[in-house]
């Protein structure tokens, strides 16, 4: 895992300026991780691998028609 800590910018006479970033903060990670969920979601929807079922917010593993195996239903579902 990499950390950034700042950019370098160009200064006028050529060398390079460290200007230091700070943290995020803890709404702009929940942001992030929510960004990064939904499009995860989207392209797992799109290959067909999860399913949106009855219109609800998550997305479940497809199941086969008549498929009858709990393990099976609670895989999909976790």
């Amino acid at each position: 895992m990499q950390f950034i800590g700042g950019v370098f910018s160009p200064e006028s006479n050529g060398q390079l300026r460290f200007h230091r970033v700070n943290a995020p903060t803890s709404e702009e990670l929940k942001a992030l991780v929510a960004s990064i969920r939904e499009r995860i979601g989207r392209y797992l929807e799109r290959q067909c691998w999860l399913a949106r079922y009855e219109q609800r917010e998550h997305l479940l593993l497809p199941l086969e028609e008549g498929d009858e195996d709990t393990l099976q239903q609670l895989q999909g579902r976790s």
